[in-house]
C-alpha cells in the first residue's frame, strides 16, 4: 500500500532537521568555546585527578629473624591520612563544605588549617595530615564514612601506605640489631645488611594522552629479603637477664657478653649494658631524669647516644690480663719448647732487664707445674715462657691467634686494634715479659672469644658471624653463610692439651667458682687494670665453655668498671654461671652422673 507525503509532513520533517542541525551547531560552538576559553581550566581538573593516583608504592623491608624464626625486627603497614588541596579547589563548594566537615568531626583537623590548604593550595597534591595510621583505625573510618549520609561530596583525602620499624623485643639485642632511621638501616645488621634487608619502591600513575584520555600503571614493589641471624632468642634472653641483674646491684661503666659457638663460629647471643630500644632510639628518658636531661648540651646527648648504639664487643679494645695466658702457652707447646712436664719457681716477683715484675700472689706460689702455672694465673712462670720462646715466637702466634687484625666478623664498627700491640722490632724484654700475661697490648671481645675457640675446636681459628641465611620474602634462598676457617693455629694435640689445664683453671684454680655441679666446665678468669695506673680502676672477665669433651658453648663476659668493694673476677664469673645455668640445660647439655657429688 503505497502512501503519499504530505505537504504537512514535509513540513514536519524540515522542522525536526532544522532543531536538529541547531542543536549540533550549538555543540560545535559550545566546543570550540572550551577548547579556546575554558581548556586549561578542564585540563586542570583532568591532571589534578589523574595526579592523585600517581603515587609511591612502598617496600616492606625485610624482616631480621633468630637463628629459630623468632622475629626481632619487622615492618608494620600503617597510613598517612594526605589531603590534595588541588582536588578540592577545583570542587563544588559542597565537596569543600562536606570534605572539611567530616576531616574535623572524626579526626578533630582544624577547619581553618583545612580551608587554608584549600583556598590557597599553590599546586599541592601532597599534605600529610596524619601520619602512622592504623589497619584497623582507616577501617573504622571507612565505615563511618558509609553510614555518613553525602559522603560522595567528601574528596580530594586518601591514606598512603607506609610501613614502620617495629622490634618487638624492646631492647633486647638492641646493640646487634641496630636501628632503622630515616630510610635507611643504622647500627648493627640493620645497616650491615641494609642493601639486603631494602626492597624497591612501586608506583601507580596516570598518564593522559593526546585524547585526554587516562591512563594508569602500576609497577608493584619488591620487598626486602629477610636476615636469619645465628642469634639465639633464648639464649639472648638468659644473657640479657644476667647482665640487668648484674647491672641493677652493681654500678658498672660497661657490662659485655657473647656467646658463640666454637665450632663453626657463630653469634648465639651478644649485649651490652647499658643499651637503648631500638624502637626509639633517640630517647634517653631510660638514662636521665628529667630535670638530668634539660641539663644536656647537644654534644653531650649526641655522644650518649652514640656510647649506647655502639656494639662495644667488636669495637672496645681493652687489655685481656689473664684471659691471655693460655694463647702463650699453647705457643710455646706448639713449637716444642715445652712438653707440659716443666716446673716453674715463683717466689712473688722477678726481674727483667732491671724491672721489677710481680705476680698478683705477693708471696709467690712456690712451685708450680705448667698446668698449675695456669690453673693459679702465675704471672712469673709465663714470664719465664715467654723467655724461653723469644719475642719472634711469641709476636707469630699472637698474629696467628687473630690479634691485631679483624675477625672480618659482619657487622660494621669492628676494631683490629693493630696499633695496640708490639712488633717484633719494638718488643723488649719488659714488654716481652708483661705481654706474656695479657698486659701492655690491647684486644677486642670478639678478638679474644674467637682465639680462644681455637683450644675447643681442635686448633682452628673459625671467623665469626652473625647471619647464617639470608631469603627473600617467600623463603627461597637468597645466601647461606657457613664456616670459614681462617687458618690452622695449632695442633690438635696442643688444643687438647691446654684445653685440659683449663678443666684444672676450674677445678682447682682460680675459676672454681665457674663450676656447676655435673659439668665439666673450663675457663680461664682476667684482670686489668686500666691506664694509668694506679687509679683503681679495673676490668675483670671470664672466659669458659662446655661440656670439656665436645665444646658446644663458649661465653665471655667482661665487667669494666664495677663499683664495689672487694671487687676481682669473681664477679664475672657469677654472670658467666648465672647464663650457663640455664643455657646448658637449654642446648640439651646435662649434667653427667658420675660428675653429681651425692654425698
Amino acid at each position: 500500500m503505497n502512501k503519499k507525503i504530505t505537504r504537512t509532513m514535509k513540513k514536519n520533517l524540515m522542522g525536526i532537521f532544522i532543531v536538529f542541525v541547531f542543536i549540533f551547531l550549538t555543540l560545535i560552538g559550545r566546543l570550540i568555546y572550551i577548547k579556546h576559553f575554558d581548556g586549561n581550566q578542564y585540563e586542570r581538573s583532568v591532571l589534578a585527578q589523574q595526579t592523585s593516583y600517581n603515587r609511591i608504592l612502598q617496600f616492606k623491608r625485610g624482616s631480621i629473624l633468630d637463628r629459630n624464626g623468632t622475629v626481632l625486627a619487622s615492618s608494620i603497614k600503617v597510613f598517612n591520612l594526605i589531603l590534595d588541596p588541588e582536588v578540592l579547589a577545583i570542587s563544588n563548594d559542597n565537596s569543600k563544605e562536606t570534605t572539611v566537615e567530616i576531616l574535623n568531626e572524626y579526626f578533630g583537623i582544624n577547619k581553618d588549617e583545612l580551608l587554608e590548604y584549600i583556598n590557597n593550595p599553590r599546586g599541592r597534591h601532597y599534605v600529610p595530615l596524619i601520619k602512622h595510621i592504623s589497619f584497623e583505625d582507616v577501617e573504622e573510618f571507612n565505615g563511618y564514612l558509609e553510614e555518613k549520609r553525602g559522603t560522595n561530596l567528601f574528596r580530594g583525602v586518601w591514606f598512603e601506605e607506609e610501613y614502620i620499624r617495629n622490634y618487638p623485643f624492646n631492647n633486647l639485642a638492641s646493640n646487634v640489631l641496630g636501628f632503622y632511621s630515616s630510610d635507611v638501616g643504622r647500627w648493627g645488621v640493620e645497616e650491615y645488611y641494609n642493601k639486603e634487608l631494602t626492597g624497591e619502591i612501586g608506583r601507580e600513575f596516570g598518564l593522559i594522552n593526546e585524547g585526554l584520555y587516562v591512563q594508569r600503571e602500576t609497577r608493584n614493589p619488591k620487598n626486602g629479603n629477610n636476615i636469619i641471624t645465628t642469634i639465639d632468642y633464648t639464649i639472648q634472653h638468659f644473657v640479657e637477664q644476667a647482665l640487668t641483674k648484674f647491672t641493677n646491684r652493681v654500678d658498672t661503666l660497661n657490662a659485655m657478653v657473647i656467646v658463640m659457638d666454637p665450632n663453626s663460629g657463630e653469634i648465639l647471643a651478644m649485649a651490652s649494658q647499658p643499651n637503648y630500644n631500638p624502637n626509639h632510639p633517640m630517647s634517653l628518658v631510660d638514662h636521665f631524669t628529667e630535670e638530668g636531661l634539660k641539663n644536656l648540651s647537644s654534644e653531650e646527648r649526641l655522644n650518649y647516644l652514640q656510647r649506647l648504639w655502639r656494639l662495644n664487643p667488636i669495637s672496645d679494645t681493652y687489655e685481656p690480663g689473664s684471659t691471655f695466658k693460655p694463647m702463650t702457652i699453647a705457643a710455646a707447646l706448639e713449637e716444642g719448647i715445652l712438653t707440659g712436664d716443666e716446673m716453674f719457681l715463683c717466689n712473688g716477683h722477678i726481674m727483667v732487664r732491671g724491672t721489677r715484675i710481680n705476680c698478683w700472689r705477693r708471696e709467690g706460689h712456690g712451685e708450680q707445674t705448667l698446668s698449675q702455672v695456669l690453673a693459679n694465673s702465675c704471672n712469673i712462670g709465663l714470664v719465664e715462657i715467654g723467655e724461653m720462646m723469644g719475642r719472634e715466637i711469641f709476636v707469630q702466634y699472637q698474629r696467628g691467634f687473630g690479634f691485631g687484625e679483624r675477625t672480618n666478623i659482619d657487622l660494621l664498627g669492628e676494631a683490629s686494634a693493630s696499633n695496640l700491640l708490639y712488633s717484633v722490632n719494638r718488643m723488649g724484654p719488659v714488654e716481652l715479659a708483661t705481654n706474656t700475661f695479657g698486659q701492655s697490648f690491647n684486644v677486642t671481645p670478639i678478638q679474644l672469644i674467637t682465639g680462644f675457640s681455637a683450644f675447643l675446636n681442635g686448633g682452628e681459628l673459625v671467623e665469626p658471624h652473625i647471619v647464617k641465611q639470608i631469603v627473600d620474602e617467600n623463603g627461597y634462598n637468597i645466601k647461606s653463610i657457613d664456616k670459614k676457617v681462617v687458618r690452622k693455629v695449632i695442633s690438635r694435640d696442643t688444643a687438647d692439651q691446654v684445653k685440659e689445664y683449663l678443666l684444672d683453671a676450674v677445678a682447682d684454680g682460680t675459676g672454681r667458682r665457674a663450676y656447676i655441679e655435673g659439668y665439666d666446665i673450663g675457663g680461664k678468669t682476667g684482670t686489668a687494670e686500666k691506664l694509668p695506673r694506679g687509679n683503681d680502676k679495673y676490668i675483670y672477665s671470664f672466659i669458659g665453655f662446655a661440656p670439656f669433651e665436645s665444646p658446644e658453648v663458649v661465653a665471655l663476659v667482661i665487667l669494666d668498671e664495677p663499683e664495689i668493694e672487694g671487687a676481682n673476677s669473681s664477679l664475672a664469673i657469677s654472670v658467666f654461671r648465672e647464663i650457663m645455668e640455664k643455657v646448658l640445660p637449654y642446648m640439651n647439655i646435662y649434667p653427667s652422673e658420675s660428675n653429681i657429688d651425692t654425698e
